[in-house]
């Protein structure tokens, strides 16, 4: 993560003066941001979306945690609200990475988001696989997560099916013993 910081920095800074300038020429009002930390603008309202207002560290860098907070509570402050994708309390499922520690800005618990409605869900009786891992996220960190479920499944009696959330990827199946993997599958064909 260290080594991809410059280009994370230059990117927040880059979006910033885009999303300026697009604001000027639009008439902008409000700017919703999924998790974009360039996106905010003194001048109109901005919104930032996160499940993640702390960054946890891993065992050997948990000394850093704080510092990591502190860096990544100054980008999201620079917003008008911090919208959390999920409900307080029991039942939540970001735990500590959304209550351990406040914002200076408003935060709001929005309820869970998802791509399933509980109404349009109609359960099977039985799945053809024993197990489905949705991947999602920025690389490398998405390729090391299938690695180690690849890894952890492989050569089980398990059948096992990994969403790997590659939209623009043509290639969609592969198979790897007990594992398929597929690039990426719409709502309808994941209940």
């Amino acid at each position: 993560m260290l080594l991809h910081l410059p280009r994370l920095l230059f990117t927040i800074i880059r979006e910033h003066f885009i999303l300026k300038k697009i604001i000027k020429e639009h008439n902008i009002d409000i700017v919703i941001s999924d998790n974009r930390y360039g996106l905010w603008n003194k001048k109109v309202k901005t919104i930032f979306i996160t499940h993640q207002v702390i960054i946890k560290m891993p065992s050997l860098l948990q000394v850093y945690e704080k510092l990591v907070y502190k860096i990544n509570s100054h980008f999201i402050n620079k917003y008008t609200e911090c919208w959390v994708p999920d409900i307080t309390g029991e039942g939540g499922i970001t735990g500590e990475l959304s209550n351990k520690y406040d914002l200076k800005i408003k935060k709001t618990f929005i309820g869970r988001l998802s791509r399933f409605n509980n109404n349009s869900i109609q359960r099977k009786e039985s799945y053809d696989n024993d197990f489905l891992a949705i991947l999602s996220g920025p690389e490398p960190q998405r390729t090391i997560f299938e690695n180690i479920l690849i890894d952890h499944f492989k050569n089980k009696e398990y059948k096992v099916l990994i969403v790997r959330g590659l939209a623009g990827i043509t290639n969609n199946m592969e198979r790897k013993g007990n594992i398929e993997l597929i690039n990426y599958q719409g709502t309808e064909h994941l209940l």
